[in-house]
Order: structure tokens, then C-alpha cells, then sequence
């Protein structure tokens, strides 16, 4: 088994082809390096999405419930990690520096990516060629590292384009990573569910929608959020995090965002 130098920080993957680091990814975490890895950002160009890669990478690489993602930090892209080979070792070296699922590492990679073969499968899967180093950083160069997307506590700042106002209630969403199941509650409803994460995709499948009482302050305003809120859910397809800052996207751009709550 090839030994990887391993330092304490996060995974970060530079991809020569296609430039050094920049922004990283929406999303991952110690956990906030995690969701940067899950979410390459929704709106790279198709182009650059489409082509294929090959060479050295420096970015994230996080361990979630769907396998391992790498995330490149000067274009954003995101890919699930073929296994086998150099990618035991990459994993071994993330294990060594005592990280949890769902936290992300920076590392230093050269690999190529090629077409998924599964069984509805769709995109690129990223293969390891050989691991060169690996730091617990859990963000790119030079970057704050974003909140995770699962295991936060986040708020929402507008649905649809209509912020969301104190007078209208806390409107909320949390996920978890371990279970892949959601939270999500507003002034009069709770939502639990299912979520499905791979690299930049989102979607949720809402199990059930439980009406309870409406605070006696809740305006006419925060009972129609109820409706909006599982709408957002049920047609978000992606997301992107920057910072303290969630998007969830649809097929048009932005259909929710949140930030951070507290």
C-alpha cells in the first residue's frame, strides 16, 4: 500500500488543465470543507462541466453516505471518487487524520475522470492515479470555509424571491447526513423527509407535511410561506453554498436562500 504524506489540514485537489485554486465548491465542512466538496457550484458554465479532466488537482475531498466526492478548487467541479487503487490510499490518509463522514480535507491528487457506468448513473466519476499529499485543511486556499450542508441549522432569508421577514416566523431546514432524512419547519407546518446528495445534485422527497397550530401573531403572509416552502422542496434539483450562504436551485436559478442560523 503507497504511504501519502499526510499534515494536518483540509483536502484541496488543484487541476492544472484547467487552472489553480480559486473559489471552492458550495459546500462541506471540518464539516463546512465536507459540503464545499459535495457542491461544485450550480452555476459553472455546461461547458466547462461537460469536458473531461486530467491532471493534477488540489481540492476537497469529504466522505458522505453516498461515497466519497472530490471537489476542485480553481473551477468549483465536483465528482464522486471511483474506489479501488490510489483511491484506498486517499481514504486511509483521511481516515489517519481522524476525520468523521460528512468532514472534508484538503488533498493533492492527479487523476482523470471518465463516464459513470452504473446503473442509472449519469456524469463523470473522478479515478485517482496518485495521492502526493493530503492536509487536514477543510478549505481551499486562500478561503473561509463554508458551513456544511448537513448537520447546519439553516434559515431562510427568501423563498421565491420574497424574503422571509421575523413577522412571517422562522422558517427552517436541517439535514442529516448519517440518516439522509430532513427537517424542515415554518410558522405553521413541519416537513420531514428524505434527501438524495451526489457532488452538486439536491433533491428531497417529503415524507410528510404535519399542520400545527399558527402562532397567534402568524400573519396571513407566514401561513402562505407554508405552501412555498414545500414547493421550493419538492422542485429543488441543486445547490450551492458560499459561506455562511445556502442556495437551493431549480431549473430556472435560485429558488430558496438561506444562511446560517444564530
Amino acid at each position: 500500500m503507497t504511504r501519502v504524506p499526510v499534515t494536518p489540514s483540509v483536502l484541496v485537489v488543484t487541476l492544472t488543465a484547467l487552472g489553480g485554486c480559486g473559489r471552492s465548491a458550495g459546500s462541506a465542512p471540518g464539516r463546512a470543507g465536507a459540503e464545499r466538496a459535495g457542491a461544485a457550484h450550480a452555476d459553472s458554465t455546461a461547458s466547462a462541466a461537460s469536458a473531461p479532466v486530467s491532471g493534477t488537482l488540489t481540492g476537497l475531498y469529504v466522505d458522505v453516505a453516498g461515497g466519497p466526492l472530490f471537489t476542485d478548487c480553481g473551477t468549483s467541479r465536483g465528482w464522486p471518487v471511483a474506489g479501488g487503487g490510489p483511491a484506498r490510499a486517499l481514504e486511509e490518509a483521511y481516515l489517519t487524520l481522524h476525520a468523521t463522514p460528512g468532514d472534508a480535507v484538503r488533498a493533492t491528487v492527479r487523476a482523470h475522470s471518465i463516464p459513470r457506468t452504473g446503473v442509472g448513473d449519469a456524469g463523470e466519476e473522478l479515478v485517482i492515479d496518485k495521492v502526493l499529499a493530503i492536509s487536514g485543511e477543510s478549505a481551499c486556499p486562500g478561503q473561509h470555509p463554508d458551513a456544511p450542508l448537513a448537520g447546519t441549522l439553516w434559515r431562510a432569508l427568501s423563498l421565491k424571491d420574497r424574503p422571509v421577514s421575523p413577522a412571517m416566523g422562522a422558517v427552517t431546514l436541517r439535514l442529516n447526513a448519517e440518516a439522509k432524512t430532513l427537517r424542515a419547519s415554518t410558522a405553521c407546518r413541519s416537513l420531514n423527509g428524505t434527501f438524495r446528495w451526489v457532488g452538486t445534485q439536491l433533491t428531497f422527497d417529503i415524507v410528510d407535511a404535519v399542520e400545527r397550530r399558527c402562532p397567534a401573531t402568524a400573519s396571513t403572509d407566514a401561513m402562505a410561506l407554508d405552501a412555498t416552502m414545500l414547493d421550493v422542496l419538492r422542485t429543488t434539483g441543486s445547490y450551492r453554498i458560499r459561506g455562511d450562504t445556502l442556495d437551493l436551485m431549480g431549473a430556472n436559478g435560485v429558488l430558496a436562500r438561506f444562511d446560517v442560523a444564530g
